[in-house]
C-alpha cells in the first residue's frame, strides 16, 4: 500500500509531450523522461510492440544531464533541462539560455529552471560558486579587461587565450568576478549606450587618424572593442 506522501508526489508530477517527439517521449515537471509504448517495424516483414519506460540519463561536463531520443532511426542526445522548459514554458527566446536557479545543474525540476540572459546565467554561476575563474591571478584578470577594452580580443578569443569559457570571461568583464581588483576598467554593462548618430560621429573622428580605439573608447565611455565593431561596420551601419 502506498503512503499518503507518495500518492501526493505522484499526483503532483505532470507529464507533457517532448517537443518534436509527440507519441514517442514525454517529460515531467520533475525532470524525468520516459518513452511511450508504440508499434515499430521489426525489419523482418512484421510489426511489433515496443514497450515504453523511464530513460536512463547520463552526465556531461558540468554535471548537465542528457538522454538519448530516437525517432525514425535517428538518435539525438538532448539536455533534460531544455526538454523541460520547451515542454512547460515554450521555446528558448533568441539569445537566451537555461538557468538553474539553485546552482545544481543536475536538478531539472521545472521550479528550478527558467530561460534567462547570458549575463543572468553567468551571475548565477558566480553566486553559486560554479564559475571557473580560479585559474586567473588578479593581474591576469586585469589583463583580460585591458585586452577587451582596447578592442584587441573578443570574449571568445580571450577565453581561448586564458583557458576559460566565454561565460567566465563575461563575468570578469562585468565585474561579477574579481570585483575587488581596482584596475580602473568599468563593468561593460554600464557603458554608455550608442545609437546611429553617435556611431557616425565615432567613425568621422576615427577617420581623422588622431585617435586609437582605446582613446575613442575613453572619449565616448565605451570599450575599445565596441569602437572596433563600430569603425569596422559590424554594428550601426
Amino acid at each position: 500500500m502506498q503512503s499518503n506522501s507518495s500518492k501526493t508526489l505522484i499526483e503532483k508530477e505532470v507529464w507533457k509531450d517532448v517537443v518534436g517527439y509527440k507519441d514517442y517521449y514525454r517529460v515531467s515537471d520533475l525532470g524525468k523522461v520516459k518513452s511511450l509504448d508504440r508499434i515499430i517495424d521489426s525489419g523482418r516483414g512484421y510489426t511489433m510492440l515496443r514497450l515504453g519506460g523511464m530513460l536512463k540519463p547520463s552526465y556531461r561536463t558540468g554535471n548537465y544531464v542528457i538522454v538519448p531520443l530516437r525517432k525514425k532511426g535517428i538518435q539525438k542526445y538532448r539536455f533534460i533541462h531544455h526538454l523541460v522548459l520547451e515542454a512547460f514554458v515554450g521555446p528558448c527566446p533568441k539569445g537566451m539560455q537555461c538557468r538553474h536557479l539553485n546552482g545544481k545543474s543536475w536538478d531539472n525540476r521545472l521550479e528550478n529552471l527558467c530561460w534567462g540572459t547570458p549575463k543572468e546565467n553567468c551571475k548565477d554561476k558566480w553566486d553559486h560558486g560554479t564559475m571557473a575563474v580560479a585559474k586567473l591571478s588578479e593581474s591576469q584578470a586585469t589583463e583580460v579587461r585591458r585586452l577587451y577594452h582596447e578592442g584587441i580580443y573578443s570574449m571568445t578569443g580571450l577565453g581561448e587565450m586564458f583557458g576559460l569559457s566565454p561565460g567566465a570571461i563575461h563575468g570578469i568583464l562585468h565585474r561579477h568576478s574579481y570585483a575587488h581588483v581596482d584596475d580602473g576598467y568599468p563593468d561593460i554593462g554600464k557603458q554608455r549606450k550608442i545609437d546611429k548618430i553617435i556611431a557616425d560621429e565615432i567613425r568621422r573622428i576615427y577617420k581623422d587618424g588622431k585617435h586609437t580605439h582605446k582613446s575613442l573608447g575613453e572619449l565616448f565611455g565605451v570599450s575599445g572593442s565596441m569602437i572596433s565593431y563600430i569603425v569596422n561596420g559590424k554594428c550601426w551601419c
